[in-house]
């Protein structure tokens, strides 16, 4: 009964209900090994960047707590909406000229 094709030659599907190789084992017990690692790697980089962000909010909250009110100089407003409307005023100029190189 030698129809089945039952190689197990490297790159040769194996039956699935046969036990796996010895060598298989090993790979496979290697490759867990070796993504633990890397999990754990992961997870300690993890609990780091919580312990910073958790700093960092503790920061903010106190930065917050402890603000006084500031009252910006009445003119900054002011000179904020105008640099802004220049901003606009050349972006738009920008675009008219790029579409009259385009025709």
């Amino acid at each position: 009964m030698s129809g089945g094709g039952g190689s197990t030659g490297q790159g040769s599907p194996r039956d699935p209900g046969a036990p796996a190789t010895t060598g298989q084992v090993q790979q496979v017990r290697q490759q867990v090994t070796l993504l633990q690692q890397q999990l754990n790697r992961q997870q300690r980089q993890i609990d780091g960047l919580q312990g910073r962000l958790e700093l960092s909010e503790r920061r903010i909250l106190a930065a917050v707590a402890n603000r006084r009110d500031c009252q910006c100089p009445p003119d900054v407003g002011a000179q904020l909406a105008r640099l802004q409307l220049g901003a606009q005023s050349a972006a738009a100029a920008r675009s008219s000229s790029v579409g009259e190189q385009q025709d």
